[in-house]
């Protein structure tokens, strides 16, 4: 997720609303405008109105974009190994 601006307090909401919405995620990495979830792949029946929420309410949220990828673990081992 990309933020439009550098505020501190709107990635504050949105890390709030991610780990309200979907359970067991994790916020693994915060750079300068953008933020990065692990959605765990059990929680996918709360996707839809996540998703919906973050589409509706990205220019309130000051999201510039979003993205999702799919990582499986031989992935990880291809990269790391």
């Amino acid at each position: 997720m990309e933020e439009k601006s550098n505020d501190h307090h709107a990635s504050d909401v949105i890390v709030s609303l991610v780990l309200s919405t979907i359970p067991d995620s994790i916020l693994e990495a915060e750079f300068e405008s953008e933020l990065q979830f692990h959605l765990p792949t059990e929680c996918t029946p709360f996707f839809p109105t996540f998703f919906e929420t973050l589409e509706n309410d990205q220019k309130n949220l000051g999201i510039a974009k979003f993205s999702v990828s799919y990582t499986l673990m031989q992935d990880v081992f291809k990269k790391y190994g």
